[in-house]
């Protein structure tokens, strides 16, 4: 007695293999059989294109598959989809039977039509109309398979050849198809450019295999399957790359449910940058797009060639004070305790006071830009009311004296009458940390802003969106650095290979020309050709002091150059050289008119040479996604170059077609050879954290959750549970937060 099991035998293409981890470039015996069917595949249909043959009762096969196939290709030439509809098994269980019938036969099952959210009705598609066209094949004593069924009418009426591709049946994406919408979505391109370039490549949509509604299903999908073990995956990525670069950090802290509440990571190459470029420091939490809405918080600074370049960065779930302090604490302990000259930030409360306990001998600077784009809001009624009032008040913050400021300060509050306003008040008495008269004797590289933090933040914006998840974004951020280091690479070549062009025939203008770079000369030869306009006069000296003022040919404002003649040194009332790195026009007049032919080498910062970053390790190792793309690419261009010399006669393309048959066979040949080693080397197994010298000992099967979405500020608390970081427990051992460092200091 036979046993029917009814079933479909179309595999969706959306139901693929989505790996949940974060790199891998090895291609396993599965793609290089695939590789080789579709590569049949497309013998078949290029030799069957103009004769199709129909079939036979009786035609035999080799297995199921290859009778599938085959009715598939005769149903594409035709207009139809199939499936498999029913299997016969014998008493002990073995296939003997298989039917092959047309996707619209039988009858759609009634099904229960839910409401939406919006109280509309969902349309079901009745795509089956009872068609009779059938194909049953069934097991021959040999262990081949033939046909013994064969009906061809349909009751219905076939697709055109234009829109055959959209049956399912004929639906098709493959491993390398796959690997492609991964490495696409990795650079940001979205689902409609994904499908442009897939067209584009296979030479018409109907070569594709699939629609870009397909294409949506799968990346959304990978998506959904990713999310399951988030946390997870972004844990096991930081062991294994820890485990190949031994400078990279990473710091992870969790609450007591094991759900990931903070994350910091940065890579060696920036570690070792910042013991050149880390005196400035940017710090900026406003970037939230992730589907956790957890606030991406960047370390950002400045390199010789005035860059943006980053120092680290954390996703947090919250921006509480102790939040802060945990993760500057970690970020100090990275950089081997070097703590920055100067920071700047916005006016977060709870960021200046974590501030002040890590980093009590930086100098704090709230964002300028913050600041004045808040006085819109805040003095809303004088600013509509007097369109004066705005430039008024930042010509009163941007005097460069204190005695000035104040006195400018409280002129403007009398006129507006805004002495009782709670928000000046509070601007008042946080003057030290905004103005730039108290800023003025500190370097920050010319920045008065957190906009390079910002810049960043849009840097970003090319790669993620707000369904990014958390191992996309870190994936991303590895992108992000790519980029960074090509623009800074550019620019390396550009200060190396380009001559600069001098305006003068001055000695000074020649030894900046060779010892900045390419940006910072530019910006050092626009004060210098300034300085020609500018008339210095001698006040006098007092001691080893000799003062000169200096003011511009046209105007009355002076400044006050004082020059130490025992040493050499030279200070302008402007603070330029303080502020920015690089001599003033007052200070460079003031030297000409002292017939000084070459600057002091003091006043030539060595973070602003051509040679600054010289010392600093080559990190920069193409990553396996990478290699997998450039692999791919030198193969695409080989074959374009192989097919167009195959198509020119007919016997061209017989040997071609041999040659590529033969290629495949030697790869599954490859492939086979080396399946096991390629197995031995999958399964090894990251080093545990407690190998890890300094680590915190933790259990070898820790697993961690994904965060919990956060609440921004400003929004509504949706939910009254109260969550925190808290402390957890291993063997009563308590531990605050969970804390894998490096092995070894950062690379100088």
């Amino acid at each position: 007695m036979l046993e029917s099991i009814a079933g479909d035998s179309n595999e969706p293409i959306n139901d693929c293999e989505v790996g949940n981890t974060m790199d891998g470039d090895s291609v396993d015996e599965e793609e290089i059989n695939e590789i080789i069917r579709d590569n049949d595949e497309f013998h078949m249909l290029n030799r069957e294109k103009s004769i199709t043959i129909e079939p036979m009762v009786g035609m035999e096969f080799d297995s199921i598959d290859a009778v599938k196939k085959f009715y598939n290709v005769y149903a594409k030439s035709e207009g139809f989809s199939i499936r498999m509809n029913r299997s016969y098994y014998s008493k002990d269980r073995r296939l003997v039977s298989r039917d092959f019938v047309c996707s619209r036969e039988g009858k759609s099952r009634k099904k229960i039509k839910e409401k939406t959210s919006l109280d509309k009705m969902k349309e079901v598609d009745d795509s089956r109309g009872g068609c009779q066209a059938i194909l049953v094949i069934k097991e021959k004593d040999c262990g081949r398979w033939y046909i013994s069924t064969f009906r061809k009418k349909h009751n219905h009426e076939m697709v055109s050849p234009s829109k055959v591709h959209l049956l399912r049946s004929h639906k098709r994406m493959s491993n390398l198809q796959k690997n492609l919408i991964h490495t696409f979505c990795d650079t940001g391109l979205g689902a409609r450019q994904t499908m442009d370039v897939l067209i584009n490549q296979a030479g018409g949509i109907a070569n594709v295999g699939f629609d870009q509604r397909d294409l949506r299903n799968f990346i959304g999908i990978g998506r959904l399957y990713n999310r399951a073990e988030d946390a997870q995956v972004v844990y096991d990525y930081f062991k294994s790359k820890q485990s190949k670069d031994a400078a990279f950090f990473y710091a992870i802290q969790i609450d007591c449910n094991q759900c990931l509440s903070n994350v910091f990571w940065v890579d060696s190459k920036f570690r070792g940058a910042y013991q050149h470029f880390g005196d400035v420091v940017t710090f900026d939490t406003t970037y939230k797009k992730n589907m956790y809405l957890m606030s991406f918080a960047p370390f950002t600074g400045v390199n010789h060639h005035r860059q943006s370049i980053l120092f680290g960065c954390a996703l947090l779930a919250d921006e509480t004070e102790e939040t802060f302090e945990w993760l500057f604490e970690v970020w100090l302990e990275a950089m081997s305790g070097k703590m920055p000259v100067s920071i700047i930030t916005d006016q977060d409360k709870a960021m200046k006071a974590a501030i002040a306990r890590v980093f009590p001998s930086t100098i704090h600077r709230f964002c300028k830009w913050h600041i004045l784009n808040k006085v819109p809001e805040k003095l809303n009624r004088v600013y509509q009311n007097d369109n004066n009032f705005g430039w008024e008040f930042r010509h009163c913050i941007e005097n460069v004296i204190i005695d000035d400021f104040k006195r400018d300060w409280k002129s403007l509050l009398e006129k507006y009458s805004l002495s009782d306003n709670e928000w000046i008040k509070s601007l008042y008495e946080e003057r030290k940390h905004w103005i730039p008269a108290y800023m003025k004797e500190t370097f920050f590289a010319g920045m008065s802003t957190s906009g390079r933090s910002e810049s960043i933040n849009s840097l970003f914006k090319g790669y993620v969106h707000s369904l990014t998840n958390l191992r996309d974004f870190v994936r991303q951020y590895d992108n992000a650095l790519e980029n960074r280091y090509a623009i800074e690479v550019r620019a390396d070549f550009e200060t190396s290979n380009k001559y600069r062009t001098l305006k003068t025939s001055s000695m000074i203008e020649k030894q900046a020309a060779e010892a900045y770079t390419k940006t910072m000369f530019d910006l050092f030869d626009e004060q210098y050709l300034k300085s020609l306009d500018y008339l210095v006069f001698h006040r006098g000296d007092e001691g080893d002091i000799s003062y000169y003022h200096v003011r511009k040919i046209d105007e009355q404002k002076e400044h006050i150059v004082m020059y130490l003649n025992s040493e050499t040194t030279i200070t302008c009332s402007c603070k330029m050289f303080e502020f920015e790195g690089i001599l003033c026009k007052h200070i460079l007049s003031t030297l000409r008119v002292r017939n000084i032919l070459q600057i002091p080498e003091q006043y030539l910062l060595k973070r602003w040479k051509r040679d600054s970053n010289k010392g600093l390790p080559s990190t920069h190792n193409v990553g396996s996604q990478q290699t997998w793309i450039l692999r791919y690419n030198t193969l695409c261009l080989k074959a374009i170059r192989f097919a167009e010399e195959g198509v020119k006669n007919e016997s061209l393309y017989e040997v071609a077609l041999g040659y590529i048959d033969e290629a495949f066979k030697k790869m599954k040949m490859v492939n086979d050879k080396h399946e096991s080693s390629l197995l031995d080397m999958d399964s090894q197994e990251s080093p545990t954290l407690t190998d890890m010298p300094g680590a915190d000992v933790l259990p070898p099967n820790i697993t961690i959750h994904n965060p919990r979405r956060t609440i921004t500020k400003g929004k509504v608390v949706l939910s009254t549970e109260r969550w925190e970081p808290t402390k957890f427990s291993i063997d009563g051992n308590k531990l605050k937060w969970l804390h894998f460092k490096c092995n070894s200091s950062p690379p100088v």
